[in-house]
């Protein structure tokens, strides 16, 4: 359906749009705090006639007759009045033109009502955090307002897309954190009294006014641009789960990791370009209960990009830590893992760049960057051979890698394929190597092994057993 998919452009990546029984009804599965909000679209026939009536899975969460700010309620009785309503490049204009009409008019329209809704909410779960103070009075939930008061001031921009067409300038072997801007007075001294082991419980400030600060950072923005302050309230998760019978309540936080760039992993990985900080994200929960104020720390990302990157340990909370230092180091952290595994793409892609010019500039018949390994086709006096280099790949787990194991090589007859794999090929890792060489000399060492390697290859090669590389000791050579 044109409106499911330009629907879908207009939101945020972390938001499936999927069609409903009919084709007025559409559903959004929308991915907040690691849980799945299901929220149903009832459009009207046809969908520019009239606003569409939502159906949320939260019965409790109704804007229209729950406590909103007047500010709040007048913009959404805005879109809901002058639907479609005016895209965002026409209202920043300050122009009343409408966009296109059809699918794109009512996406558009649609897109920014469910942008300003999910606002809504997350003020709607602050407000739920911010009752606590009146009916509970434990450290837990004075540490969460005042990790809130936080917060509030530290989120992201909005999320955007990775791409290595324009990667991040970052130097090789360095970790990158992010900049924050810095605490005033007040948040200083909530800060050294939250934390002092005599402080007594209740003097972080009422919950009332941690809430009523978040919201203000996310419809105000300081002297922060427009784009900035909405970003304010774009990035930030927030959710309350009541305790269930024998259990606490929770409070659930979504952080997007601020500075965090896959820039340089989208060269080698294409599937991280169309991943956004909605994607990677710090998740925290933190049990409501006395005795329970240190949070539980989770890591998300999709499940492929945490097989391709080597295992990342948090850092350690600590009865010191808050949130606003421990997502820099997070960052921190990430960034270091990213980049020691960028590096060693980049070695093994050097290696083969530098092995092609060393065999003569001959081009390979077949490379692949990202998987180390490449397939170059020989001549020893008249004889084909094939030659495959497989370098080894990135450790999850700690493991040795390239370039402290070497690169398997294989040689293969070409004129004697069909005999046998005991005599067409044979496995070596057992050449001169160090990983201390630089990938010129790496790759001439390994043309001067094969200049006295083939001619053994080929002619004594149904005597000669091949070497098994499981048997074998890498050799370094200083």
């Amino acid at each position: 359906m044109a409106l499911v998919r330009s629907l879908q452009e207009n939101l945020n990546s972390s938001i499936s749009v999927t069609q409903g029984v009919s084709p007025e009804r559409l559903e959004l599965l929308i991915s907040w705090c690691n849980r799945t909000l299901r929220w149903q679209v009832l459009l009207s026939s046809p969908p520019e006639l009239c606003a569409p009536d939502f159906l949320f899975d939260d019965p409790a969460f109704q804007p229209l007759v729950g406590s909103l700010a007047p500010a709040q309620l007048a913009q959404l009785q805005q879109q809901l009045c002058a639907w479609p309503a005016p895209s965002p490049e026409h209202a920043s204009a300050g122009t009343a033109a409408q966009p296109s009409g059809g699918p794109e008019a009512v996406a558009v329209a649609l897109a920014s009502l469910v942008k300003l809704l999910l606002s809504l909410y997350r003020e709607f779960q602050l407000s739920r955090l911010a009752a606590l103070s009146q009916t509970q009075h434990s450290d837990a939930v004075d540490r969460l307002q005042f990790e809130l008061s936080t917060l509030a001031t530290t989120v992201p921009a909005t999320p955007h897309a990775w791409s290595d067409s324009a990667p991040a300038q970052v130097q090789e072997g360095s970790a990158t954190g992010s900049l924050l801007p810095p605490l005033d007075e007040a948040q200083g001294a909530g800060l050294g009294s939250s934390l002092a082991s005599e402080a007594p419980a209740g003097e972080h400030g009422s919950a009332a006014g941690v809430a009523a600060g978040a919201a203000g950072s996310a419809g105000a923005g300081g002297s922060s641009s427009s784009s900035d302050s909405d970003s304010s309230s774009s990035a930030l998760e927030v959710m309350y789960l009541e305790p269930r019978p024998g259990e606490v309540g929770k409070a659930c936080l979504g952080l997007p990791l601020v500075g965090l760039d896959l820039s340089r992993l989208a060269a080698y990985e294409p599937r991280t370009r169309a991943l956004t900080h909605a994607h990677v994200k710090l998740h925290v929960t933190f049990r409501l209960a006395p005795g329970q104020a240190e949070p539980d720390l989770h890591l998300q990302m999709p499940g492929w990009l945490r097989a391709v990157l080597p295992e990342v340990t948090l850092p350690s909370w600590t009865p010191h830590s808050c949130l606003m230092e421990y997502v820099p180091q997070t960052v921190e952290r990430l960034m270091g893992v990213v980049n020691t595994l960028c590096d060693g793409l980049a070695l093994r892609g050097a290696l083969l760049d530098a092995l092609s010019s060393a065999l003569g500039g001959s081009r390979p018949l077949e490379v692949n960057l990202a998987a180390g390994t490449g397939l170059w086709s020989l001549a020893w006096e008249g004889t084909p051979v094939l030659l495959t280099v497989a370098c080894a790949p990135p450790s999850t787990t700690g493991g040795p890698s390239f370039p402290e194991e070497q690169p398997a090589l294989t040689l293969s007859a070409v004129r004697q394929l069909g005999c046998g794999p005991d005599t067409t090929s044979r496995t070596y890792r057992t050449y001169p190597w160090s990983p201390r060489w630089p990938p010129a000399e790496m790759a001439s060492r390994i043309t001067s092994w094969l200049a006295s390697e083939l001619p053994v290859f080929l002619g004594a090669k149904p005597a000669a057993p091949p070497i098994v590389a499981a048997a074998a000791t890498p050799a370094l050579v200083p």
